[in-house]
């Protein structure tokens, strides 16, 4: 599945776009192709079932996250905003590949699906869950400046996040939220960062 949550109108096009490593598969393809059915007619905060080794839903967590950034996002379909169904998301790498370890350079090498995705969504704004796939997208930068537009300064690190601003996109990369570098102290030290760039996209949005 290209997208892991819906698409919508408010979504398809310049909107927010969470990228994760890789979905997780299931026992059989017929679970894989169920549990994608569901997640294609729920809006990202609405996804229930993503929960990691850790025991920390990926979702879940983010949601979390988004809270402690004093943007909540709404977990009930009868009750998400404009705000919520602006957002998309999407994986790196095809839930289904067999592709192990997730190193940079293996991010890298394996890109076209990701800037394919990211040409068709052209993002105002780019979360990439896992700090090595900013480094692969350091390595592919000539591409991703095909796509996201040319890159404004350098980038700009805060601890385990790096934030860099480009042409069309502003991206922040931070750690898995399985990672022990995502402590909710460390999450929530972002929000002076955070909060503004999400009320300069809200705005620019309309949500």
């Amino acid at each position: 599945m290209d997208y892991s949550s819906k698409l919508g109108e408010l979504n398809k096009k310049h909107g927010l776009v969470i990228c994760g490593k890789q979905g997780g598969a299931n026992e059989t393809a017929d679970d894989d192709k169920r549990q994608d059915e569901i997640d294609s007619q729920r809006y990202f905060s609405t996804l229930k079932h993503r929960v990691g080794k850790s025991g920390r839903g990926y979702v879940k967590e983010i949601v979390k996250w988004f809270g402690l950034w004093e943007h909540p996002l709404e977990t009930e379909e009868s009750k998400i905003t404009d705000f919520e169904k602006s957002i998309i998301g999407i994986e790196w790498l095809d839930g289904h590949a067999k592709i192990t370890p997730h190193s940079a350079k293996d991010f890298a090498e394996n890109s076209e699906r990701i800037l394919g995705l990211l040409k068709g969504l052209e993002p105002k704004m780019l979360f990439f869950f896992g700090a090595n796939m900013f480094d692969a997208l350091s390595m592919i930068k000539p591409q991703a400046e095909e796509v996201l537009g040319k890159a404004l300064g350098e980038p700009e690190k805060v601890g385990k996040a790096v934030f860099q601003k480009f042409e069309n996109c502003q991206v922040i990369a931070l750690p898995h939220t399985a990672s022990t570098d995502a402590s909710h102290s460390f999450i929530e030290s972002l929000k002076p960062k955070i909060k503004p760039l999400i009320d300069e996209y809200r705005k620019s949005k309309g949500v």
